[in-house]
């Protein structure tokens, strides 16, 4: 087998940070739904090439966030609320097994990462200060898939952890959600702590459940807008 060349594995990190890049701007709603982009203008907007843009499109249309259309060429589609709760069902099963295979790999290290994100979200939460609390939740989360051991699941999991980013954001903006995860958490980690592993995915289950019901309950309210990043601009 060839070994990269270092201009082959620079391209493909470039590749990488645009496809990132440009995947995050969609499902933040920064390029929104119906959105019509070409080469030259994100090329010149990230600062790139024209070369890993157009990679980075081809990605893209795989993962159905935009769609190639004979007279606009490549338009977003970004996600639809049952995209989401589709990825929230997957989240479930996987997440669970995570905090499975996590506990049974548990090490006095990673117990105190996970007990610093709770301490530090509980201080957030009594200041107020919720928008910042979407960080710990994703460092939580972070923590438990590299503690799996499983590179399967961390690669599943990474990007389905950005694609429900935003709905994630706007529940946590609400005290009464904030604080059900934050005690959620608790009882993932207690679990842990007390080397059970089928404690710890029973609770990881519940905790993605709730976030899923959450999610529905935003949806269900005839005042938010088709995409859950539009209710931030409400």
């Amino acid at each position: 087998m060839t070994a990269l060349t270092g201009s082959s594995a620079i391209h493909g990190s470039l590749r990488n940070r645009v496809y990132t890049q440009l995947r995050d701007l969609i499902i933040s709603g920064t390029y929104s739904r119906g959105t019509a982009l070409t080469e030259i203008r994100v090329s010149q907007e990230l600062g790139v090439s024209r070369t890993p843009v157009r990679e980075a499109f081809s990605q893209l249309q795989l993962d159905g966030l935009v769609i190639a259309t004979p007279n606009k060429g490549i338009v977003v589609e970004g996600l639809d609320q049952a995209d989401l709760l589709d990825w929230y069902e997957i989240r479930i099963t996987m997440e669970s097994m995570a905090a499975q295979k996590a506990t049974k790999n548990l090490t006095p290290e990673l117990a105190a990462e996970l007990m610093e994100t709770i301490s530090q979200a509980k201080t957030l939460l009594s200041q107020g200060q919720f928008e910042d609390l979407l960080k710990l939740d994703a460092r939580f989360h972070d923590l438990i898939f590299k503690a799996s051991g499983s590179r399967v699941l961390k690669n599943f999991l990474s990007p389905i952890a950005h694609y429900t980013r935003q709905s994630r954001q706007v529940s946590l903006t609400r005290q009464s959600r904030a604080e059900a995860v934050i005690n959620e958490h608790t009882g993932i980690l207690n679990a842990m702590l007390d080397h059970n592993p089928e404690l710890a995915r029973q609770q990881m289950q519940t905790h993605i459940s709730h976030a899923a019901e959450s999610y529905r309950l935003m949806i269900a309210d005839t005042s938010l807008a088709k995409y859950p990043q539009q209710e931030e601009q409400r």
